[in-house]
């Protein structure tokens, strides 16, 4: 995944359609992929498991054919709809990109952020939702 981070490219600023996630051959409980449908595209984040670092493709990449098992997607239920606005690829303390993050709002310009990372951690994806993000402003606080 090193190099360009562009495979969210096609779907800026339209709303998640639907996402899917599939489990690790190995781990039955563990989301080895992530398929996230827009209007435009599709990008699939997978764990690559010996180093828990994440791929992104636009396409499910053959080595992820055998991830079949489906599991229970309704943390992201609350983000259908919403739509994309920013998507970071994330490299940790030793150089691994072991996390994405992507920002949500209501509109494509408009209302409240809600941020999820995503992060490759035991051989699965883990998931953590910010919840909503809000601007502060300090102008209206009392002196």
């Amino acid at each position: 995944m090193i190099g360009e981070f562009d495979q969210f490219d096609c779907a800026m600023a339209t709303p998640l359609q639907e996402v899917t996630m599939s489990a690790h051959p190995d781990l039955p409980a563990g989301i080895g992929v992530i398929e996230l449908r827009f209007a435009n595209c599709a990008v699939f984040v997978c764990i690559e498991d010996e180093y828990d670092t994440l791929t992104c493709a636009n396409a499910l990449p053959p080595t992820y054919s055998d991830y079949t098992h489906r599991l229970d997607a309704s943390f992201w239920d609350g983000l259908i709809g919403k739509s994309l606005t920013n998507a970071w690829l994330m490299t940790n303390d030793r150089g691994y990109p072991d996390a994405i993050q992507l920002r949500f709002r209501d509109l494509p310009n408009a209302g409240n952020y809600s941020v999820v990372q995503m992060y490759g951690e035991a051989s699965q994806i883990v998931l953590t939702e910010f919840g909503i993000v809000r601007r502060c402003s300090f102008e209206d606080e009392p002196a």
